[in-house]
């Protein structure tokens, strides 16, 4: 009995951790439409620590004189 619960749980964590790597992939599909104003997102980095960032946030270029948006996260 033992062993078939430990194999339904290995089975279980493979099982969700393919949907957060799924429901991730959609998020990153449609990000871009949904954050198109500047703001202040948690982000997860690659080593798992998480953080606060601004996203889309427009600052002034003095060389060039223009805007550029800083963390844009448009697909260009």
């Amino acid at each position: 009995v033992q062993g078939t619960i430990e194999r339904q749980s290995v089975v279980y964590r493979d099982h969700m951790n393919h949907g957060k790597r799924r429901d991730g992939e959609v998020y990153a599909s449609i990000a871009s439409e949904i954050n198109d104003t500047p703001r202040t997102v948690m982000v997860t980095l690659p080593d798992g620590t998480r953080m606060k960032k601004k996203i889309m946030d427009q600052v002034y270029d003095a060389e060039t004189g223009e805007l550029v948006t800083l963390n844009d996260i448009y697909n260009k």
